[in-house]
């Protein structure tokens, strides 16, 4: 039995993921993830609304590192705001398996609903830095692309590194998509 909340939910989230590969996500249950994670179903509950929850972290917890670095930002100007929440979404990945993303996005993908939650919680982030961009000064409209953009960028970055078979960091992949960003935003001189 894990012996905090933190092992507790993330032993959890490791059994249901190897459920759901297993037997399929239509077909296992809380109850079964509870089981595997040697926890009672209850448990499960006190962490997880219903067993799509488990796959997902929570909202403010999310978008928690995001934020906070749009705060620390020592510009206001919209290009450091985005490598800002960008790079600190994905170092908040940095350090977590690999393998575990890879096979979390496999299970997104072939299931609409959870495609679905995915895309909902991209847009609520979105939305929560466009509010903190326009909290650092920057216009409504311009803060709302800025936060399209970063949100997009992290998203990039973190399916590549998923699918990629090297070493290279979260961290690295996010730099190397905001400069495809920057070569993609620049107008060529003629």
């Amino acid at each position: 039995m894990p012996r905090n909340a933190d092992d507790t939910r993330r032993k959890l989230q490791q059994s249901a993921l190897d459920l759901f590969t297993e037997n399929g996500y239509e077909r296992t249950t809380a109850t079964d993830i509870a089981a595997a994670a040697g926890v009672t179903e209850r448990t499960f509950f006190r962490h997880f609304a219903d067993k799509r929850d488990v796959l997902f972290t929570p909202r403010t917890e999310f978008e928690k590192p995001f934020l906070d670095a749009v705060d620390a930002a020592p510009n206001n100007d919209p290009r450091s705001l985005i490598e800002a929440a960008a790079v600190a979404g994905a170092a908040s990945f940095a350090g977590k398996q690999r393998a575990w993303s890879r096979a979390r996005q496999l299970l997104l993908d072939s299931q609409a609903r959870l495609r679905e939650r995915e895309l909902t919680k991209l847009a609520d982030l979105s939305t929560s830095l466009t509010t903190a961009f326009i909290g650092r000064g920057v216009d409504p409209g311009t803060a709302a692309i800025a936060a399209e953009i970063a949100t997009t960028a992290f998203r990039l970055a973190h399916g590549k590194w998923t699918e990629l078979d090297d070493d290279r960091s979260v961290i690295d992949v996010q730099y190397q998509v905001l400069a495809d960003l920057d070569r993609t935003l620049t107008r060529p001189t003629h």
